[in-house]
């Protein structure tokens, strides 16, 4: 089999002992207007937001407190690409002023755990050129 094209339907049979249901007990439109504007398209699990979103829809929890370790590698990557994103939409829309002070949050929180900090410092200099 190694390195060979393999048809799985000779080796698995699937089968189902009920029938799959693709609905959802409806959700009270109060959590859906909470929560819409939230949701992650790709149903990722970013940030505090998305995890509580899943957690809500669980039903199980009287009280959720969702928090990420800011200091967790992986996090920090996480982070400053977000920041790096809203810091671009900024500066495309020419409020570099609201953009210099993104990036420079990006390069003093990250510069440690990024690969581009040449991009955020090069950035950086637009926002100051274009705002004088």
């Amino acid at each position: 089999i190694l390195g060979d094209e393999v048809e799985l339907n000779e080796y698995i049979d699937i089968s189902t002992k009920h029938a799959p249901f693709f609905g959802v007990n409806p959700e009270d439109s109060e959590l859906t207007r909470l929560i819409a504007p939230h949701t992650s398209k790709s149903f990722a699990l970013v940030n505090p937001d998305h995890y509580e979103i899943v957690l809500r829809k669980l039903k199980m929890f009287s009280m959720i407190d969702v928090f990420l370790d800011e200091l967790d590698e992986r996090m920090m990557s996480v982070n400053a690409r977000l920041l790096l994103e809203k810091a671009d939409q900024e500066f495309i829309l020419g409020n570099y002023g609201n953009a210099e002070g993104i990036y420079r949050k990006i390069e003093n929180r990250y510069s440690k755990s990024i690969d581009y900090l040449g991009y955020v410092q090069e950035r950086i200099k637009d926002c100051i050129y274009y705002q004088d």
